[in-house]
């Protein structure tokens, strides 16, 4: 059961990835060049706060808090 679970969700996120990539030249000329600017700074930005959470936890345990 457990592995059916697993395999839906992995055919579900591929079909959402497809969806998501047969919708992406319609959304970047909805968003214009300002709009994915702004788009790819949040997405840069998220990126960012990712890899200080994943630093964060990693050095935690070194320092003993």
């Amino acid at each position: 059961m457990k592995m059916a679970y697993s395999l839906l969700a992995i055919v579900m996120i591929a079909v959402t990835s497809f969806g998501l990539l047969a919708i992406s030249h319609s959304v970047t000329l909805m968003l214009g060049k300002t709009g994915m600017t702004a788009l790819t700074r949040m997405m840069g930005f998220i990126a960012l706060t990712i890899g200080v959470q994943f630093i964060i936890h990693g050095v935690r345990p070194i320092i003993g808090t």
